[in-house]
């Protein structure tokens, strides 16, 4: 199961299932503000805000797969496929 949940949920959900394999995705901030802009779902301090949210939190949590997502979707899709089928490089989520 893939579920698409809160940086600041993660304790939380490890507490509750504690075989949960986390995957941190990230895009460089200049990307992920060019994609915000693009939506237009916020603007000014909203997202500044967020931008700001989304590098402040840094989960410390051993094991923890991250994923770059900086370029085209398919790409992204392509590796979160890989990490998803073959439990990260290690095999620790599998």
């Amino acid at each position: 199961m893939v579920v698409n949940g809160s940086r600041a949920y993660l304790p939380a959900a490890l507490g509750l299932y504690p075989d949960l394999c986390p995957i941190l995705v990230e895009a460089p901030r200049e990307v992920l503000e060019e994609r915000l802009r693009r939506r237009g779902r916020e603007a000014g301090e909203q997202m500044a805000a967020r931008l700001r949210r989304v590098h402040q939190f840094r989960p410390g949590r051993p094991g923890l797969l991250t994923l770059e997502n900086h370029g085209p979707l398919e790409v992204a899709g392509h590796r979160l496929t890989a990490l998803l089928v073959g439990g990260g490089e290690d095999g620790r989520c599998s």
